[in-house]
């Protein structure tokens, strides 16, 4: 059988893994759940967002969300994951759907992975991660917005697949050795107030690289490419 937990003020702890059955879900309301320890969150199930402000899954040391795990948005307030220490990793999915946002944030030090067999979507509302992270997995925007901040490297960005919506550089994109790559399958992106360091830029295929309305940095790079401003 599955079994339902739903919030409403305060918060719960969770020591030692939690195994989610046959669906089971967190219906977080306006609640913190606090991961303490090394530990998996596994099985079939679900985590979910609510409504009110105070809403998150706070993580402290090695926190992994297993592959038949779901968190995702329903309400209408900010959900975040903060990683408080160590490091977040993802083999399952995060997927923001509700015409908001979930927030991937945390304190200096700690580090977001998305495994192989992760995902990580903006379908129907906005995904932001303000980590340092990598994707090995894929990431999917579906006529939505992904904020993509916190310091990562061009190998980092794995895999997009992306029908339309938005893609924001707001973070630090490491391209030294590398060249970042715009074409008709990615897709513009926008500099919005991120940072390209090094390496070499180039478009084609009608995509560019869009200066959008907070001002972006190009820190050392070789441009081969269409920088376009954002039209008046």
């Amino acid at each position: 059988t599955s079994a339902t937990v739903q919030g409403n003020s305060g918060g719960f702890t969770v020591t030692g893994g939690l195994t989610f059955a046959n669906g089971s879900l967190v219906d977080l309301g306006n609640t913190q759940m606090r991961l303490v320890g090394d530990q998996t969150l596994g099985g079939d199930g679900e985590i979910r967002f609510g409504a009110g402000p105070a809403t998150s899954i706070q993580t402290i040391n090695q926190t992994t969300f297993g592959p038949g795990l779901t968190i995702h948005r329903s309400d209408a307030n900010v959900g975040s994951i903060v990683i408080n220490g160590g490091s977040l990793t993802n083999q399952g999915t995060i997927r923001a759907d509700a015409g908001v946002e979930i927030r991937v944030t945390g304190a200096t030090g700690t580090t977001f992975t998305n495994a192989v067999g992760g995902v990580l979507a903006a379908d129907g509302g906005t995904l932001t991660i303000n980590r340092p992270w990598s994707n090995a997995g894929q990431i999917v925007v579906n006529n939505s917005t992904i904020n993509l901040g916190g310091s990562f490297n061009t190998a980092g960005i794995g895999t997009i697949n992306r029908t339309g919506g938005t893609i924001n550089l707001t973070g630090l994109l490491d391209n030294t050795g590398s060249t970042f790559a715009l074409d008709a399958t990615t897709g513009s992106w926008n500099l919005a107030g991120g940072t390209l360091r090094r390496g070499s830029l180039v478009t084609s295929g009608g995509a560019v690289l869009v200066s959008a309305d907070s001002i972006g940095t190009l820190d050392g790079v070789t441009l081969g490419a269409t920088i376009a401003g954002v039209p008046a």
